[in-house]
């Protein structure tokens, strides 16, 4: 088909008609137009310019198959408050993942404590008591095989574990608070998280656990409000479990060093064989718990710093003055804390669970004696 204005024969059937509309349209304003083609490639480019922003499809960014990589989960994740976002079905498979991650780490954690520990201590003791067994080979090899098995498997066990927990956490906070993801941070995959999941639901663990992770009643708050109460919580409640745990590891530094020692003294050893009996068998177990002990403290003080940014935050929302750091910055602190955070047992989370709780509900209390009554 020839075009009237051009003599040029038109490449493709499907803009034919366009190319005639826009053929006529220039004689009859007598106008000279360049070849139908590219008449058709300027009209699409004006219909391009023309678009409204809000007809254009957002960019999604490349999220390497987490959760809420989908258009439709983005834009209905920010028209939640947090106690949605948080019981969200995501969000709980996350939680399952991270907590599950982090089991495995302490279990690995565990048999370090036991290799290290518990057995060195019991050689040591059964040199003494055993005296006229001659275990110094025995106890000489098992320090230089503990510390060789610590070294390159059990700790780098735990850790990359523990790392993997802290990424898992930081991808639900981030979903939670409605905070952006950081585009540097490395992500855990789907399948990986569903896997995770699978187990520790074949734990019996129950979910209801899980569920209102951080307290349902912060959602009436306005939205950075409510963010930087819950990042204060998570620096708060973890610097007052790690100063318990510090404690109860000096205790049993102490402990440790007494009993064996003392064992040796009970026979009526010298302090020559003292020293060669008892305490270099141990050294591998008096390096874990001082490495332990050097750790919590370390973590800490991150924490006590963490915590006084997140409060500084808070006082500036609650004022209506500039804030020095955006959530964003204080939950990359967050998260560089998770990664190198000494692990804590479970059983003692447990056992403070209530008191830290009931420290959470006060945390409410204040703010509605602080002037924020009309949301809580």
């Amino acid at each position: 088909m020839m075009c009237p204005a051009s003599g040029i024969r038109s490449p493709q059937s499907k803009i034919q008609k366009e190319s005639r509309d826009m053929c006529r349209l220039a004689l009859a304003t007598h106008r000279k137009i360049p070849p139908c083609r590219n008449l058709l490639l300027q009209k699409r480019e004006r219909r391009r310019r023309l678009m409204p922003k809000e007809q254009e499809k957002p960019k999604m960014p490349s999220t390497g198959g987490t959760w809420s990589s989908t258009e439709n989960s983005l834009h209905t994740t920010a028209k939640m408050n947090l106690s949605e976002r948080q019981n969200k079905k995501n969000g709980l498979l996350l939680l399952k993942a991270q907590r599950q991650l982090y089991s495995d780490a302490k279990f690995w954690w565990g048999l370090n404590l036991i290799f290290t520990v518990v057995v060195t201590m019991l050689i040591a003791v059964g040199r003494v008591v055993l005296s006229p067994l001659d275990l110094s080979l025995v106890a000489g090899g098992w320090a230089i095989f503990t510390t060789f098995l610590s070294s390159f498997w059990f700790t780098p066990a735990f850790k990359n574990r523990r790392s993997s927990a802290a990424r898992i956490q930081e991808q639900f906070d981030t979903e939670a608070l409605g905070i952006d993801p950081h585009p540097m941070n490395k992500v855990v995959a789907t399948d990986e998280v569903i896997d995770l999941a699978g187990k520790y639901d074949r734990r019996g663990k129950p979910q209801s656990d899980l569920e209102n992770w951080y307290p349902p009643v912060l959602s009436r708050l306005p939205e950075q409000v409510a963010t930087a109460v819950c990042q204060r919580i998570n620096s708060r409640w973890d610097e007052k479990l790690r100063i318990r745990y510090i404690r109860l590891l000096w205790c049993l530094t102490v402990v440790y060093i007494l009993l064996v020692v003392g064992s040796g003294l009970w026979f009526e050893l010298t302090l020559k064989g003292v020293i060669l009996t008892t305490m270099l068998p141990v050294f591998p177990g008096v390096k874990f718990l001082i490495g332990q002990l050097q750790e919590n403290c370390g973590s800490t003080k991150r924490l006590s710093t963490l915590a006084s940014h997140s409060q500084k935050r808070f006082d500036a929302l609650r004022e209506g003055k500039p804030t020095s750091a955006t959530a964003r910055e204080i939950q990359d602190e967050i998260f560089q804390h998770r990664k190198a955070a000494a692990l804590v047992p479970d059983w003692l989370f447990k056992y403070f669970q209530k008191n830290d709780e009931e420290s959470i509900r006060k945390v409410v209390e204040l703010l509605r004696q602080q002037g924020w009554t009309e949301y809580l």
